[in-house]
């Protein structure tokens, strides 16, 4: 009865300590992930343990989801492959028991192992798995939480690049088109949630913020505080200054002053609007417009009343700016699709057909105002042309010695009032074939009388 009841208090002891060093170990992982980890009392003393882990990749890696399944085929050319640029990849779901004797002498035991979404071979991630529970029968919950984390688990299944200075993986798959979209929507919700648990410094208040109270920019990636990066743009935006409407990290503010760029960073709408609100994106968009208009001669206003929108021009004409051509005046609003003429801002009527001078005269009178090589004449050249301000010139040139000669030469006939040059007699050739033998003022010419 003694050596029994030794043995059971040797066996109690041995419980004992095996709860304190499994709570021990529990509460280390539970400090670091208490969002990962589930535990559970069993009825027979044990724990079962439920561990998510997400695979942090570090940085964004190129996968190659094949559809066949080898690995091994991403070298065949007739095998389809889905490339996706992704930084994090869906969680792996682990169960352990753990005796109530773990880890003094009993060792954990696997219960399950699976990938969200099957993105990986159940068979394959369990056999990696529980290789990892064999090796460490002392201590298995935090070896297997980095496992996954950090990525090891894809070397252990050979599913990385060979080349260590290669960022790929290779993941077959029987249906990599359903698995895609899945892959995509888990790495922005997981970036989203690293975003918003990681502290940043706020380069406009210099306080350290977390990031589910900051604006990450997306062209340059910097990060400030939301409320400071609003009220910053709301000022900006009303005293009329939308060029300070982008990053204030202070390399992207010496790049735009440097660059004279007054887009800044470019952001987008999207990000104004989330910022500032509709009312303030809409009064940066008037004044972002007005702004590019009076920077860019060669941007104009659609000639439509109730349009108005900027309309830039083309790429093929910028690229080509110094080749000019009767085409390069052509422009066809974005806003309402009117194709219009730069010179007149008529209906567009083909290279062909010459633009009325009428029409052109507000800046030719303006062009030949202006002293030659001034800021007004390069403004005006940048935005209509040279060659085509010269064509416009020499055909303004042409018609007003025309109206002189007209003028001095001729007069107009008082029945048709076309001008006629008076020379030897010659009659209105508007009349000469409406012949009235009764107006004895009017005599047929020579000639006429068979007709």
């Amino acid at each position: 009865m003694a050596s029994s009841s030794k043995a059971s208090s040797s066996s109690q002891s041995v419980i004992e300590e095996a709860k304190r060093l499994r709570s021990e170990e529990i509460e280390v992982a539970q400090s670091i992930y208490e969002q990962r980890l589930l535990v559970k009392d069993m009825a027979n003393g044990g724990l079962m343990v439920e561990v998510e882990m997400l695979i942090d990749l570090g940085g964004q890696w190129q996968v190659n989801l094949i559809e066949n399944g080898s690995a091994m085929a991403s070298s065949d050319p007739a095998c389809p492959i889905i490339s996706l640029q992704l930084s994090y990849l869906p969680p792996i779901r682990i169960a352990l028991f753990l005796p109530n004797t773990y880890p003094l002498e009993a060792h954990a035991k696997l219960v399950t192992a699976h990938a969200a979404h099957s993105w990986l071979n159940q068979t394959s991630l369990r056999a990696a798995v529980q290789q990892v529970v064999n090796d460490h029968p002392e201590g298995v919950i935090w070896p297997l939480l980095e496992y996954v984390r950090d990525g090891t688990v894809l070397s252990a299944l050979h599913l990385d690049s060979p080349s260590s200075s290669s960022r790929a993986l290779n993941l077959p798959h029987p249906t990599p088109h359903l698995l895609a979209p899945h892959l995509l929507s888990h790495n922005t919700l997981a970036a989203n949630l690293s975003f918003a648990s990681t502290s940043f410094d706020c380069p406009i208040c210099l306080s350290t913020v977390k990031g589910s109270h900051c604006i990450r920019i997306e062209s340059c990636g910097h990060v400030a505080c939301r409320d400071c990066l609003a009220q910053f743009w709301t000022m900006s935006i009303q005293t009329g200054e939308v060029e300070k409407v982008g990053c204030v990290d202070e390399e992207c503010v010496k790049r735009a002053a440097k660059l004279d760029d007054f887009v800044r960073s470019g952001v987008g709408e999207e990000e104004v609007r989330n910022v500032v609100g509709e009312m303030m994106l809409k009064r940066w968009q008037r004044l972002r417009e007005k702004r590019m208009i009076e920077r860019d001669p060669t941007i104009v206003r659609c000639p439509i009343e109730l349009c108005q929108a900027p309309v830039p021009r083309p790429v093929e004409v910028e690229r080509n700016a110094e080749n000019e051509d009767e085409w390069n005046r052509l422009r066809v609003c974005p806003s309402c699709n009117f194709s219009f003429c730069l010179a007149c801002r008529r209906t567009w009527h083909g290279p062909i057909t010459p633009c009325k001078i009428v029409a052109v005269e507000q800046f030719l009178k303006a062009y030949m105002a202006a002293e030659p090589d001034s800021a007004e004449r390069l403004h005006l050249e940048r935005q209509y042309g040279k060659r085509q301000i010269l064509k416009f010139l020499a055909e303004h040139e042409e018609a007003k010695a025309n109206k002189a000669w007209l003028e001095q030469n001729t007069m107009a006939c008082p029945g048709c009032r076309i001008n006629v040059e008076k020379t030897m007699d010659t009659p209105c050739f508007g009349n000469l074939f409406n012949v009235d033998p009764d107006e004895a003022e009017w005599q047929p010419m020579e000639g006429f009388e068979l007709i």
